[in-house]
C-alpha cells in the first residue's frame, strides 16, 4: 500500500518535471535528453 502510494507520487512528480523540461527548454534535443534521463531514473525508482 505504502509503496504504491510512493510510486504514484514519484510518477506524478516525474511527469510534472518532464512536462516542465519539455515545454520550458528552447533546445528540443537537450530537453529530450533530459526527459529520457528522468524516465530512466523513474524506472529505477519504481523497480
Amino acid at each position: 500500500m505504502r509503496t504504491s502510494l510512493l510510486r504514484r507520487v514519484v510518477g506524478q512528480a516525474c511527469c510534472h518535471n518532464l512536462k516542465r523540461i519539455l515545454f520550458r527548454n528552447k533546445h528540443p534535443s537537450e530537453s529530450l535528453d533530459r526527459a529520457l534521463r528522468y524516465l530512466v531514473t523513474y524506472q529505477l525508482l519504481v523497480r
